[in-house]
């Protein structure tokens, strides 16, 4: 059964590294790909680890790849980010979490796996059991923490490749979390975990497939930074055909009835009023106007009008926080950070560079 289960650790290995390959060839937005790329490659090395965890001969080898095996669930973490947000490049800080993760894979690594320099920790105490349980922790919190990703501003989501993505992610890593937890309660205290490994390689196997499959005959295009400067001939280009009177409804809503400055208006409700139904509507908007996402749609258009205000002499008077709610924002604080975030300055800095 070992013997088979190895083999089977190192298809699966080869499955990986076949899926990050096909994922950076496929791909060419260097950071996002790097980082799913980088998290494919630890999942690999976690798949070879179990061979190399007794070696004493040289066990640099081992200490060298448990350091990429506990970056998974952070790297996993940070997957999630690149996929389901549009900006390319994480804050520095988040980085930072790098530091601990490291300081407790030491902890846990000298205290529970190596043979060559173990921690003097009591067989069965409770020091023992809480740094066993460091890889759990870490697990469990980043993986809350995806599933959170592929929750956040789903409703704003204007690519429907990518809603799909987000549905299919949550269902899959929710049955890996309660599937991993439940074979994890039921071997404490025992030191068979073969059934353990047997479900990771199996999942990990399978998911590889589907995504493989996916990535030669359904390519999809949510990785990809569309930018709203591109001519609008090549988006008319790459759109699927859509009636040209929802176009036209949809530019009047916007630079007639002004649909963005109210503070309640979303993908339903423009849908509604375009008699469109919603899928079509956000790839409408994503397609015809070049937005991925539903709230910057809505800040682009309410900014310009707030500039718009800003620069009119008779609103000299008039306050910061009116201009943010007559632009229709419901409050100063996303108006500030949309506002910086488009036009670079805060709206006081604008005001008195006019």
């Amino acid at each position: 059964m070992e013997e088979l289960l190895k083999i089977f650790r190192y298809l699966s290995a080869y499955q990986v590294i076949l899926t990050a390959i096909l994922f950076a060839k496929s791909y060419r937005i260097k950071y996002k790909t790097g980082i799913i790329v980088s998290f494919l490659i630890c999942v690999s090395i976690y798949l070879i680890c179990p061979d190399f965890r007794d070696d004493i001969k040289f066990p640099f080898v081992s200490r060298f790849l448990y350091v990429f095996t506990f970056m998974i669930p952070f790297l996993f973490w940070m997957s999630a980010r690149v996929l389901f947000r549009d900006k390319n490049i994480a804050p520095w800080y988040l980085w930072l979490n790098l530091l601990w993760i490291e300081a407790l894979d030491w902890i846990y690594y000298f205290g529970v796996i190596s043979k060559a320099h173990p921690l003097e920790i009591e067989t069965g105490s409770n020091l023992e059991l809480l740094v066993g349980s460091i890889p759990y922790l870490t697990q469990i919190i980043f993986t809350v923490l995806a599933i959170f990703e592929a929750f956040r501003n789903q409703k704003s989501d204007l690519l429907n490749s990518r809603i799909k993505v987000r549905k299919i992610f949550i269902s899959l890593v929710s049955v890996l979390l309660l599937m991993v937890s439940s074979i994890e309660l039921s071997i404490i205290g025992k030191n068979d975990k073969i059934l353990f490994d047997v479900f990771i390689i199996v999942f990990i196997f399978s998911v590889c497939f589907i995504i493989i499959f996916n990535l030669m005959f359904f390519h999809g295009n949510f990785l990809t930074n569309t930018k709203r400067n591109d001519s609008s001939k090549n988006r008319h280009d790459d759109a699927p055909k859509v009636d040209e009177k929802y176009h036209v409804k949809l530019l009047a809503l916007i630079e007639e009835k002004e649909i963005f400055l109210d503070p309640e208006a979303s993908v339903s409700t423009i849908a509604k009023k375009i008699n469109l139904v919603e899928y079509k509507t956000r790839n409408l908007i994503n397609k015809k106007l070049g937005f991925r996402n539903f709230n910057a749609f809505l800040n682009h258009h309410r900014i310009t009008h707030a500039k718009n205000m800003l620069k009119n002499e008779e609103n000299e008077d008039l306050a910061i926080i009116d201009i943010a709610f007559k632009s229709g924002f419901n409050s100063l604080a996303p108006f500030n950070k949309a506002f910086k975030d488009i036009i670079h300055v805060t709206p006081s800095e604008f005001r008195k560079a006019i």
